[in-house]
């Protein structure tokens, strides 16, 4: 099939039940969909229904839906905004406040985050040092106004737990999962992960 609902839950919250993924294939087929058989990546958390035909997408309470290509799931490259997104906190903010200039970085951080401040040319400066790499093999993932190009330019971008201007503009959204969310959209099961116990 050629398309793939992802519907993924909360880790620590898991929601994501047969009662669920069944909600999920009527509400596919209500939209004119042909529905294949569910497959369960993770229990609980995560699981794959392939489908041809259109969609609309699927809301859900308590959990993400997204719709991806089956073809080229799998990434080569991750571009990821770090502070808010791979990291609970700004860093800049942080460093200020050993300067004393933590009211001042942190309101420019929030404009850049807000969309009032452009910051296309830096991302296209950074993103230039990959030219070559079809931007189809890259899957990124950011929260704020500032990473919507580089959401907008990749294979798959993903808004992780986003302000309400990127989650407005982005298709593939991830407000409940954390980021092991990134690995499901890309097909990939809990049983794939490896755990490292070194810092």
């Amino acid at each position: 099939m050629k398309n793939v609902l992802v519907l993924i839950s909360s880790a620590n919250h898991p929601a994501l039940n047969d009662g669920a993924i069944r909600c999920a294939v009527d509400v596919l087929r209500a939209q004119g969909a042909t529905v294949g058989a569910p497959d369960w990546l993770a229990p609980d958390v995560a699981c794959d229904i392939p489908f041809d035909g259109p969609s609309a997408g699927v809301a859900m309470t308590a959990l993400d839906g997204v719709v991806v290509p089956a073809a080229g799931r799998r990434k080569k490259l991750l571009v990821a905004d770090m502070e808010s997104t791979m990291i609970e906190n700004e860093m800049l903010d942080e460093l200020a406040d050993f300067l004393g200039l933590r009211e001042k970085i942190a309101g420019i951080t929030a404009r850049a985050m807000n969309g009032e401040i452009d910051f296309a040319a830096a991302l296209d400066e950074r993103v230039g040092l990959l030219k070559g790499l079809p931007i189809a093999d890259t899957l990124s993932v950011g929260d704020g106004a500032n990473d919507l190009p580089m959401l907008k330019a990749s294979g798959l971008g993903v808004a992780f737990h986003a302000k309400p201007v990127v989650a407005a503009e982005v298709s593939a959204r991830i407000d409940h999962g954390d980021l092991t969310a990134l690995l499901y959209l890309q097909g990939y099961r809990r049983t794939d992960f490896v755990e490292r116990n070194d810092p």
